[in-house]
Formats: structure tokens, C-alpha cells, sequence
């Protein structure tokens, strides 16, 4: 694409609306952003020029998020062609007038906590899918090739598996950024937390069970992972070896007795 820098808004955005994959309210947004200036050259698009534009978004639509997405996959889609070399979609965001804040309760739900071990693999699977990213780029690039991107079944399953992968890689980011880490070896031991290892004996039966406390993501029922938000989990939690609790299962009411941790 050597004459990639002479390409208006109005070429790229066609050629892209043109590629298919959109629904009718993707490319009305994206019909709305070419019209903003069309016989602009894409490539001299400044960052403050989005910004812009992104305030002269009304904020109350209810269509915005579907706006803001289709212009951000658009945005990307330019700077991977090279029709430009900012990374312009991190300034498309909306000044919001007015909002509620959070409750405390909300801004707690949204921390996960991980244990070391997740984390970890979370942050090697993070890096595995950027790798495989730049592959999928690369592929979309020699698919683009071929001119007639309507009928270019390899260039829009490169497109739609990109997609995916920028899904999952915000997912992942998002997680590992606001997640907080368990130590479980800080805590002696000495109560149930995210992370332990203990055994527990069921009081009708006797029969001893030994689990992991684990966050919903680890779950492995195979291993006797079981979830923080099971009635179990919840049950166990902050309690020491010597407790009985009681478990509303969907059988009824159960009690266990915590024989130790570790």
C-alpha cells in the first residue's frame, strides 16, 4: 500500500463498510464518522481531532457503546493497514455530564482476587494471544491482497478471529489489572481463605471431603477445586479448624465440622 498516505477518510471507511461483517447500526455510526470529514487524509488525523469528536457524541444514546466499539475496531483496522501510525481509537472516549459513582459494594465485585498460580498462567496466556495477534495481523494483511474484499472468505475470518482475540486480551488485562493477589502463606493456616487447602467431615455421614478454595475461574471439580461462591465456599470461609458450619445445599440444610486446614 505505498500510496496509503493519500487515502481520505471517506476511501478507507468505504473499502472497510464495503468488506462486510457490519450490521445496519455499524455502519451508521461508521457512515457518521466518514461524514464528519470525508476528503480528510486519513494519515493526518490528530489525536486532539478524535477527542473532538468524541465529545460531539450525544452520551444519553443508547446505541453509544455500539458506536464506540465499531469506531475503535475501525480505528485499529487503519493503523494496522498503515493508513495511519497513531493508535487513534485510545482517544475516542466520552465525557459523560453527569453519573453515578459506584458504590463501594460495586468497586468490590469488580476487584477479583487471584492466587499467584492464576496469575501467573492468566499473564502467560495474555502474552501467548498478543503473540498470536501479531500472526492474525499479518495474515489480514496478505489476505487484503486481494482487492475484492467482499468475496475474501480468508481475509474476514482473519478480520472476525482478531476480533476475538482483542476481546480476549482486554478481558485478560482488565482482569490481571485490577485483580488482587491471595498470600495464602501469610495466613498460618489459621482460617479458611481463597487459596486454602482443607478438610472438612460431613456431620450425618462422617465421611471426611478435602477441598481447595478457589475463584470461580479454577474451578476443577476432578481436583476438588471448589468456588469461594459455593454454598460450601461460602460456608467455610473465615472459619478455623474446630468450627461447624452449616450449608444450605439443594438437598436442605447440612452441617460440616472443619477438621483442619493445610
Amino acid at each position: 500500500m505505498g500510496n496509503s498516505q493519500f487515502k481520505t477518510v471517506r476511501e478507507i471507511g468505504t473499502a472497510y463498510i464495503s468488506g462486510g461483517g457490519l450490521g445496519e447500526k455499524e455502519k451508521q455510526w461508521l457512515s457518521r464518522f466518514i461524514h464528519w470529514a470525508p476528503d480528510k487524509l486519513f494519515n493526518s488525523i490528530q489525536p486532539a481531532e478524535i477527542e473532538n469528536y468524541a465529545n460531539s457524541l450525544p452520551s444519553n444514546s443508547s446505541d453509544i457503546n455500539i458506536h464506540l466499539k465499531t469506531l475503535r475496531q475501525f480505528l485499529s483496522y487503519a493503523k494496522d493497514y498503515g493508513y495511519t501510525t497513531i493508535a487513534l481509537g485510545q482517544y475516542l472516549k466520552i465525557k459523560r455530564t453527569s453519573f453515578k459513582k459506584p458504590s463501594s459494594a460495586r468497586q468490590e465485585v469488580e476487584k477479583q482476587t487471584l492466587t499467584s498460580s492464576k496469575k501467573a498462567q492468566m499473564e502467560c496466556e495474555l502474552n501467548e494471544l498478543k503473540e498470536k495477534r501479531v500472526k492474525i495481523i499479518d495474515d489480514i494483511r496478505r489476505a487484503a491482497a486481494d482487492k475484492d474484499l467482499k468475496e475474501n472468505a480468508p481475509y474476514h475470518a482473519a478480520r472476525e478471529e482478531k476480533a476475538k482475540l482483542d476481546g480476549k486480551i482486554l478481558e485478560l488485562e482488565t482482569i490481571l489489572k485490577h485483580a488482587v493477589v491471595c498470600d495464602t502463606e501469610t495466613k498460618q493456616n489459621s482460617q479458611v481463605s481463597l487459596g486454602s487447602r482443607f478438610t472438612i467431615v460431613h456431620g450425618p455421614s462422617g465421611k471426611e471431603i478435602c477441598y481447595t478454595l478457589v475463584m470461580p475461574r479454577e474451578v476443577n471439580a476432578l481436583e476438588r477445586r471448589i468456588s469461594a461462591n459455593s454454598p460450601v465456599g461460602q460456608a467455610v470461609m473465615g472459619h478455623k479448624p474446630g468450627d461447624t458450619v452449616e450449608v444450605q445445599a439443594p438437598a436442605g440444610k447440612t452441617h460440616y465440622h472443619i477438621k483442619s486446614i493445610g
